[in-house]
């Protein structure tokens, strides 16, 4: 369920926001996050089709792809990877393929 506050002028981020699952965030949360993975030309096109994190998390490769506008296979491995971080958030550290994933996430997030 997405949060019905939200405040495009100003971004609080607070300590109880910061432990909100990824589907409770608010649009602009989204916004600052993708901006945050160097995916920020994709925001303006995001904040017209999202409404908070979950339309992110349920939105297929092809629908991230058609509606955001993302053509660089690069730039969509990089998300889904981060989202794939969201989705499963308690189990990174429980299996070899999902230190993989972290890896991969983690090395796209910070290699520029």
């Amino acid at each position: 369920m997405c949060s019905e506050f939200e405040d495009s002028n100003v971004l609080f981020v607070l300590s109880d926001q910061l432990e909100l699952p990824f589907s409770q965030w608010s649009r602009q949360m989204v916004l600052s996050w993708l901006d945050d993975l160097g995916l920020e030309h994709y925001s303006s096109q995001c904040g017209k089709v999202i409404t908070c994190g979950q339309d992110l998390l349920k939105a297929s490769p092809a629908q991230l792809e058609r509606d955001l506008g993302l053509k660089n296979p690069l730039h969509r491995k990089k998300l889904q990877l981060a989202l794939q971080v969201h989705k499963h958030p308690l189990h990174l550290s429980l299996t070899s393929s999902t230190s993989k994933i972290f890896w991969n996430v983690k090395f796209c997030l910070f290699e520029k």
